[in-house]
């Protein structure tokens, strides 16, 4: 039996940022039927790299024994019709990466700023964050360091409605 420890972990949520309904789409992205700033989620979405104290973000029900977490990378990538928001980090809280994608989503609507954002997470407080959204759907890939060396793990996209 292999034994895998993930030095890394990559999360990405697809938004559909239009008018019209996805048809063939609707299981995999995030439908938002307003067109949302991409600009201004990019430029938020840089106060919540590094690391802090992610209590704001994490779930009430989260577990793990400290909130402090530190976040490599996050990206917002308009690509394909699509937005696309890129996780990386070597560890995340329970739903801390979906109340961070709820909450650019608001600074991509103009309800929140970048300050409003960092506020959030100052705030170290869940009452702070953006509401959590029942049709979030994400894809998560987990990435491995072997040999110094990134592989992808026998392409493994675990595609999961998130409630």
């Amino acid at each position: 039996m292999r034994v895998f420890s993930a030095i890394r972990r990559h999360y990405e949520y697809r938004i559909l940022s239009r008018r019209v309904r996805p048809t063939l789409l609707v299981d995999r992205v995030w439908w938002v039927p307003v067109e949302l700033d991409v600009a201004a989620m990019q430029e938020a979405s840089g106060r919540l790299t590094g690391r802090h104290d992610f209590t704001t973000f994490r779930s009430v029900q989260c577990q793990a024994a400290s909130p402090e977490r530190s976040l490599d990378r996050l990206d917002v990538v308009a690509e394909d019709g699509e937005i696309r928001i890129r996780a990386v980090a070597r560890s995340f809280l329970h739903n801390q990466v979906r109340s961070m994608v709820g909450s650019l989503k608001l600074v991509g609507e103009g309800k929140w700023s970048a300050d409003n954002l960092s506020a959030a997470l100052e705030a170290k407080d869940r009452v702070a964050c953006a509401p959590l959204h029942r049709r979030m759907v994400c894809i998560l890939c987990l990435w491995i360091m072997k040999n110094n060396r990134t592989e992808f793990l026998d392409k493994f996209l675990l595609e999961i409605e998130c409630h």
